[in-house]
C-alpha cells in the first residue's frame, strides 16, 4: 500500500476527517485505525501518514494504519551553520518560556523546537504567548550547530494572508474599512 500524507482536519461524532496533501477529497478515518494514537483520533492539526483501503462494509475508501508523520529533516552535522533545513514551513504551539528563550511543541511530534525572541519579529521581538499557534522555518544555529526556529509568525496571520487577496477582490476599494449601517 502506498503511504499517503495529510493533516487531521476535524472530528465528526465517532469518526474523523484527514485533509490529504494530494489535494484529493478528504479521507474518512475511524478511531480504531489510529492504533499509534491509542485507538483515538489524533488531535486536529496533527500531521499523519496512512494507507488507504476500501472499507468492506461501505465499499468506500478510508484511512488505515494512521500514525504521526515524522518530518524528514537532514542531520544537523551535514548542514552548514545558518542554513535552512529543507526550506519547509513548520507548525506548532508555543509551549513554554525559560528566561531569554522558549520552546515550540511541533505538530510533527519531533522534539520541541528551541526559539529565541529575536526570531519572533511579528511579535515585536518577544516570544509568542504560551498557547499561540505559530508557523516557522528551521535553521541550524551558527553558534550551537543545533536546529532552532526562525521567522516565527502567527498561524492565523499566515491564514489571513491567503484569504486577504480574495476579500479585496470582492469589496470595492472605497468600501474597505468603511462601516456599513
Amino acid at each position: 500500500n502506498e503511504e499517503c500524507h495529510g493533516t487531521m482536519d476535524r472530528e465528526k461524532g465517532g469518526f474523523g476527517i484527514i485533509a490529504q496533501d494530494s489535494g484529493e477529497d478528504d479521507m474518512f478515518v475511524m478511531p480504531q485505525q489510529c492504533v499509534a494514537f491509542g485507538s483515538a483520533l489524533p488531535p486536529n492539526g496533527t500531521r499523519v501518514v496512512y494507507s488507504v483501503v476500501i472499507d468492506p462494509k461501505t465499499g468506500r475508501p478510508r484511512a488505515e494504519d494512521i500514525r504521526r508523520e515524522i518530518a524528514q529533516t537532514p542531520r544537523c552535522a551535514s548542514l552548514q551553520s545558518g542554513s535552512v533545513i529543507g526550506g519547509t514551513e513548520y507548525r506548532g504551539t508555543m509551549d513554554r518560556e525559560k528566561g531569554g528563550f522558549g520552546f515550540i511543541v511541533q505538530d510533527s511530534g519531533e522534539d520541541d523546537m528551541f526559539v529565541m525572541p529575536q526570531q519572533c519579529l511579528e511579535f515585536g521581538g518577544m516570544l509568542p504567548p504560551v498557547g499561540q499557534r505559530v508557523v516557522y522555518t528551521v535553521v541550524v544555529d551558527p553558534k550551537t550547530g543545533r536546529p532552532r526556529a526562525e521567522d516565527v509568525r502567527s498561524e492565523m496571520a499566515k491564514l489571513a494572508q491567503r484569504v486577504s487577496p480574495q476579500i479585496h477582490s470582492t469589496v470595492p476599494s472605497g468600501e474597505i474599512g468603511r462601516a456599513h449601517v
